[in-house]
């Protein structure tokens, strides 16, 4: 049996909110990262390694992928 065109719109609904919650949690972890790097005696090149891993782009294209 197929899915209705609502089970899809809310599989699909689920599947963004779950993709935004976990961009929002990496990016909380990187930031908490970064300003601890901060607080050290860390190298630049380490802090800016952290700053680099916290680049997420979102876009509709990388959302669907993940649906």
């Amino acid at each position: 049996m197929r899915p209705t065109l609502s089970q899809n719109h809310t599989e699909k609904e689920a599947a963004i909110k779950a993709a935004a919650d976990i961009a929002e949690q990496r990016s909380t972890e990187l930031r908490s990262r970064i300003d601890a790097g901060r607080s050290t005696t860390e190298s630049v090149a380490d802090r800016t390694d952290a700053e680099n891993d916290g680049l997420i782009l979102v876009t509709p294209q990388s959302v669907k992928e993940l649906i």
